[in-house]
């Protein structure tokens, strides 16, 4: 019964969002068996609930689809810096079928974990799981979308972006809703393309921020 409610939620948050999730949806019971279970053993996600997990984790990763969905953004690559048990890696490639991703998980048992999650959902041969921390020696190249939750202070990540996202791609921040942005988004080069609230958490939204097409001397 908990399954059967999780996807309910799920199915009705990707239609309030506008988003068609039939992909994510058919492989929903399986991601969230398998968070269930690896969350419950090895403490990945807090809550190990299908209900927790839908509503904390999938639904937040789908808001950043629908701000992708917002601004024509379909990415060819994207990076997930701190990817956790990797759910918003796993749930963005079953949203873009023809996307690759690069999951940067420092902590062994979890990069052991999202390898675990991309087989078991069918995305294994287009998520690459890089072990290490985010840093100058980052195996990846300039990606069309970076996303990171509660990885780094929003200074700090969006710093970061500049290392990770080409020009003309977008940086993805996971924020609380009422959170002044725009002192944190003064800086050249870059704009605020949209916000989006996530449905089952109203206290938070996902913003994307827009990397300009051609470099203007500052990051």
């Amino acid at each position: 019964m908990t399954e059967a409610v999780a996807t309910a939620l799920v199915a009705a948050s990707a239609e309030e969002l506008g988003l068609s999730a039939a992909p994510l949806l058919a492989r929903l019971p399986a991601l969230l068996a398998t968070v269930a279970r690896l969350g419950a053993r090895w403490n990945l996600v807090g809550a190990a609930t299908p209900l927790a997990i839908a509503r904390e984790h999938v639904v937040e990763a789908l808001t950043i689809g629908a701000a992708c969905s917002a601004v024509d953004l379909q990415p060819r690559l994207f990076v997930d810096v701190g990817a956790g048990a990797g759910v918003e890696s796993c749930v963005l490639l079953l949203l873009w079928p023809n996307a690759q991703a690069v999951a940067l998980e420092p902590r062994q048992r979890r990069a052991d974990c999202i390898e675990v999650l991309a087989d078991a959902v069918g995305v294994g041969r287009r998520l690459r799981v890089v072990r290490q921390r985010l840093g100058p020696t980052s195996a990846t190249q300039p990606a069309d979308l970076a996303v990171s939750r509660a990885t780094l202070p929003l200074p700090e990540w969006l710093a970061a972006g500049a290392s990770l996202v080409a020009h003309g791609g977008y940086l993805g921040l996971h924020h609380a809703a009422d959170l002044p942005l725009d002192p944190l988004l003064d800086r050249p080069g870059w704009r605020r393309a949209t916000t989006v609230a996530v449905p089952t958490r109203p206290a938070h939204a996902v913003t994307l921020v827009h990397r300009r097409p051609t470099p203007t001397g500052d990051s």
